[in-house]
């Protein structure tokens, strides 16, 4: 019912925000659809929408591609949306090109790595390097890092993570650099948002490409990178460190501890509250990975406890979720009563 009333507005009404917000509903439910129905009637109108002369079907139905990979198998997606998807990235609108990338990123997670690297990632690089809509370029970049992080266990043995992630990755490392070396409130709103985009994939990036790192000096340009979005003056950018974080120490705190050092500190002190309560959500996941390490157990320890005796309630009451977790894994291999120092 819900899916035959969605498609029936969809017809009905025109263009506008009416528009919109049905598809993103339809999106939405498509997960809870069952499969028959997704097969019958959302392929056949998303293949409609996606050949349609408005922007808004088109936009629509690259929205749609994306939350199709819940309902659908690979070969079916391959199927009956690559070439739709190959030529929505190429649309002469700006928003739906960056739809279709940004539903290329669970669609290229989810098809085989050979689709990626033939088709998907090349498309992608390009929006990234040349698209004129920083709204494009953005969603490239969350895609590339996200089917990236999709196909990481082939990383070690595909060329196309050396050839073509690796340089990507840290050409943003490069520019992200300097861009946040700068003061953020004097720059252009669309170099931000590539900035801020980027924090927030970073997380994505370093999973994918970890194995893939294989000179000292990209590792070091990758993590000074990092310290210098945690330092930076823009609250969001700092934000998105925070969340990237536990990944973060997963993938590099064995490779660069010193590379790591100060930013747990910062970040834990850090003068805005989401930023510590984000990085309070998480700290439990931080702790079980550095509550052994050398170099930087002693400044996790200092960062736990400045998050749990943080000014703000709500930053306290994240620390604790865990804290019992905390002090078991600080615990282990140490003294009695040094965790509670």
């Amino acid at each position: 019912r819900t899916v035959v009333a969605s498609l029936r507005i969809l017809q009905t009404i025109g263009s506008g925000e009416v528009f919109d917000a049905w598809g993103e509903i339809l999106s939405m439910v498509l997960p809870q659809i069952q499969r028959d129905d997704v097969v019958q009637l959302i392929v056949p109108a998303t293949k409609e929408r996606a050949t349609s002369d408005k922007v808004e079907s088109r936009r629509l139905a690259a929205r749609i591609i994306g939350s199709l990979v819940d309902q659908l198998h690979a070969n079916e997606i391959e199927e009956q949306f690559l070439e739709i998807c190959m030529k929505l990235m190429e649309d002469p609108d700006g928003s739906v090109r960056a739809m279709m990338a940004q539903s290329l990123a669970q669609v290229g997670a989810a098809l085989p790595l050979p689709i990626n690297e033939t088709k998907f990632w090349p498309s992608l690089n390009n929006m990234l390097r040349n698209d004129k809509e920083a709204r494009a370029r953005a969603a490239a970049l969350r895609a590339l890092s996200r089917s990236a992080e999709g196909h990481k266990d082939s990383a070690s043995s595909a060329k196309s993570f050396t050839e073509m992630i690796v340089p990507i990755f840290l050409a943003e490392c490069e520019t992200a650099s300097k861009v946040a070396a700068s003061d953020l409130r004097t720059i252009d709103d669309d170099i931000y948002l590539m900035l801020e985009i980027f924090a927030e994939v970073y997380g994505y990036f370093i999973v994918a490409v970890a194995n893939s790192l294989t000179q000292d000096e990209h590792w070091t340009l990758a993590l000074n990178c990092l310290r210098r979005m945690v330092t930076c003056n823009g609250p969001t950018v700092r934000q998105w460190c925070a969340y990237n974080l536990p990944a973060l120490v997963l993938t590099t705190a064995h490779r660069r501890p010193d590379r790591v050092k100060g930013v747990l500190h910062a970040l834990s002190t850090d003068s805005d509250v989401e930023t510590r309560g984000t990085l309070a959500n998480g700290i439990h996941e931080v702790v079980a990975v550095l509550c052994d390490n050398e170099m930087l157990r002693k400044e996790t320890v200092s960062a736990l406890s400045a998050l749990i005796t943080d000014q703000n309630n709500q930053v306290r009451l994240n620390t604790m979720q865990n804290f019992a977790l905390d002090m078991e894994n600080l615990s282990k291999n140490h003294p009695p009563g040094e965790a509670s120092r």
